[in-house]
């Protein structure tokens, strides 16, 4: 601490302004401003939910987005390594929310979902944390079966896939969240699995695993796949600085492909197959909360159904022989469910029925101690939130 001289009296002064500073028990600005890791996304109320969908803005033949009002809050710009802040890592999200279509995200401020306004759009919304305040800041112009996911958080930026519908392709959008409006095109191409890490995009294009830099340039091929003429995406995860994905090289009905567990650096060296004498498919769940494997595959002995394994491909287990089932994992907490049920297991002891209502999907995405779903409402699909105690159930759009 550097030191210097004043008048006695100013001396004195100081002092005393500090002695009563201390007396009041009031926190700094500082530490008054400080997040804490319990701190969850609770619900929007129903009315709240309604007069902020009436703010949409909505052009034809351009994707809406909003600007963000002057009076709104600043957004601060999350560090671009989700390993490394504890907001946006898989201690907060969940492991497995890219593969389960990543269709929520947040940080210590805000959080954001993909809305189902209509039949032919889709929104991303922003709510902030603290006064539950929500409001559109991407619409997509009007198509056959929209498609938003993929959702990242980094350096003040939104990123995330959507389809083109009349290239039959998937674009990655890079969203300002500085009050620009501004957005990007990264690429375009047969694209899957949209994921930050280390400030570096990486994702499956066209039937290789690339990575880019966020601008979506500094393209580097890390592993192509071989298979027949039709694109196979390849299924990966990282955690621990390691790529884990499977090589799908044989071509199964449904339009799925299985193949052998791989891991390699994040530059695409040291490619090793991963013993785990199964058969992995690219296109359903696969993902590592850095300490397991977990995903749907194919053995000899016990046929297709969702399991895990060791980083090591060593304990291969079956967990479940029933699809469709969803899996996703979020610090203590582990989530599980089909079309039907949900359930969690809180503290390693086992799960527990949670929710029970038909879903439009068994996908589940975690953002926090909330769980995102996508519900039904008559024949529309619709984003819902629910609290993993089981509180708060909350239709989001």
């Amino acid at each position: 601490m550097k030191r210097r001289v004043y008048q006695k009296t100013l001396v004195t002064l100081i002092a005393f302004c500090c002695m009563c500073s201390a007396c009041t028990g009031e926190p700094s600005p500082e530490h008054s401003s400080e997040k804490t890791d319990t701190e969850i996304t609770t619900s929007l109320d129903d009315e709240e939910d309604e007069d902020n969908t009436s703010s949409e803005s909505i052009k034809d033949g351009e994707p809406t987005i909003t600007e963000k009002p002057e009076s709104e809050p600043e957004i601060v710009s999350t560090p671009s390594d989700p390993q490394q802040d504890e907001i946006t890592s898989p201690a907060r999200l969940g492991a497995g929310n890219i593969t389960n279509g990543g269709f929520a995200t947040g940080d210590d401020k805000y959080v954001y979902y993909v809305t189902h306004g209509s039949s032919d759009r889709r929104s991303i919304v922003r709510e902030n944390r603290s006064t539950h305040e929500t409001d559109f800041i991407y619409t997509t112009v009007p198509k056959d079966n929209p498609v938003i996911d993929c959702l990242n958080l980094a350096d003040g930026k939104l990123i995330f896939r959507e389809n083109q519908s009349e290239a039959g392709t998937y674009a990655i959008y890079s969203l300002d969240l500085n009050g620009t409006t501004d957005y990007e095109v990264l690429a375009d191409a047969d694209i899957a699995n949209v994921t930050l890490y280390g400030g570096r995009l990486y994702f499956s294009k066209d039937g290789s695993l690339v990575s880019t830099d966020l601008s979506g340039k500094d393209e580097k091929t890390l592993f192509t796949s071989e298979h027949s003429s039709i694109t196979a995406k390849v299924a990966f995860s990282i955690a621990n600085d390691t790529i884990y994905f499977s090589d799908p090289a044989n071509f199964a009905t449904g339009g799925m492909f299985f193949g052998k567990l791989y891991s390699m650096d994040l530059d695409g060296n040291n490619q090793t197959e991963i013993p785990a004498g199964v058969e992995v498919c690219n296109d359903d769940i696969f993902f590592t909360d850095g300490k397991a494997l977990y995903f749907f595959g194919n053995t000899e002995s016990d046929g297709s159904g969702y399991y895990t394994c060791n980083l090591d491909g060593t304990g291969l287990d079956m967990t479940a022989k029933a699809a469709p089932t969803a899996k996703n994992i979020c610090g203590k907490y582990e989530v599980v469910c089909d079309a039907h049920e949900m359930y969690v297991d809180k503290d390693g002891r086992g799960h527990e029925l949670m929710h029970n209502e038909e879903m439009a999907s068994a996908k589940i995405v975690l953002v926090g101690d909330d769980i995102y779903y996508l519900g039904k409402e008559g024949n529309k699909t619709v984003t819902k939130r629910i609290a993993i105690s089981g509180a708060n159930e909350t239709l989001l759009g």
